[in-house]
């Protein structure tokens, strides 16, 4: 057996750190390709005004019910969805918001990935302005 004076066995602390960081990010890494979603695109004027180009970018609607910080999850339309930092929102004012900042009640369009039966995970979300004629128009 080999002994290690404590240099040693800082820097074998030090290396399996280091591997284990870069498994973490590769994971990561793999995590986000499943996740991107369309480019959104930027509308002049009010978020879908051009109905086409914004229904275009997310592939469901429904009515942000509850969020639950703790978990990072959201209830939307009675679903869980697991949220996290890579989870984009768009509204009126940024491309840049957070889950926290949406309104409870508010209606959304959303692109996610599902892992296994049960676990969805929120990749892109868009707020939905209560003035937009989208409202009427969407299936939620």
């Amino acid at each position: 057996m080999m002994k290690l004076n404590i240099k040693q066995a800082q820097n074998v602390l030090l290396a399996t750190c280091l591997i284990f960081s870069a498994m973490i990010a590769s994971a990561n890494v793999i995590a986000a390709e499943k996740s991107i979603a369309p480019i959104p695109i930027t509308l002049s004027g009010e978020a879908g005004s051009n109905k086409a180009d914004f229904l275009g970018n997310y592939k469901k609607t429904g009515v942000l019910t509850k969020i639950i910080a703790g978990e990072r999850s959201v209830i939307i339309s009675g679903k869980k969805y697991i949220y996290g930092i890579n989870t984009k929102v768009h509204t009126q004012q940024s491309s840049f918001s957070s889950i926290q900042s949406i309104n409870r009640g508010a209606t959304i369009g959303f692109n996610f990935f599902q892992h296994g039966e049960s676990d969805r995970f929120l990749s892109e979300v868009w707020v939905i302005p209560k003035s937009s004629s989208l409202i009427n128009n969407l299936d939620l």
